[in-house]
């Protein structure tokens, strides 16, 4: 799954409008939206940064493991 496809789908799951995603975790709504359209790609650690908050703000129950790992195998794999 590609980068923003992956951040798309996480935000969904947990129920936030990009306007909401982004003020929580103070990005512009502008940048997550080229992230998930993919125009720009974040840096690798802001990813993992990004989803591990995320992961532990909402429980890894409703950010599934399974989400992250791929969204970190495909940074890796892009290397």
């Amino acid at each position: 799954m590609a980068t923003g496809a992956t951040l798309r789908a996480v935000r969904k799951k947990i129920g936030l409008k990009q306007y909401e995603l982004a003020e929580k975790y103070k990005i512009s709504v502008r940048t997550l939206q080229d992230w998930e359209l993919e125009v720009r790609i974040p840096p690798d650690y802001i990813l993992n940064l990004l989803l591990t908050n995320i992961a532990l703000d909402f429980g890894v129950d409703e950010v599934t493991r399974d989400t992250v790992c791929r969204a970190r195998q495909t940074l890796e794999s892009e290397d």
